[in-house]
């Protein structure tokens, strides 16, 4: 007996599929984010956030409104920009960048 993947899932089955696949996605990567900044964010971050909102929030927000993997690129970008050798006497206002989908 032979069978292929789409003979057993119907296109709406698997487009349900990979629709809760993505939310379990997020709702992890959030999930990880928050553990972050309630637990171990003090143990390495020193001097504290130079940005505002903060880089835990702005990954958080970025993956919500971009989705997984541009939000994630878009977070990993913003946490290497926040580095040591910037002199700000002030917190920097960089909120996440939303595309606009033509709502």
């Amino acid at each position: 007996m032979h069978f292929t993947f789409s003979e057993n899932f119907s296109k709406n089955q698997i487009k349900m599929k990979s629709k809760a696949l993505r939310f379990y996605i997020k709702f992890f990567l959030i999930k990880l984010i928050q553990f972050y900044a309630l637990f171990l964010k003090y143990i390495f971050v020193i001097e504290g956030c130079r940005y505002q909102p903060t880089c835990s929030r702005y990954m958080r927000d970025s993956i919500m409104y971009n989705g997984i993997i541009k939000g994630v690129m878009v977070g990993v970008r913003r946490i290497l920009r926040c580095h040591p050798w910037i002199k700000a006497d002030t917190p920097l206002y960089d909120p996440v960048k939303t595309e606009n989908k033509g709502n």
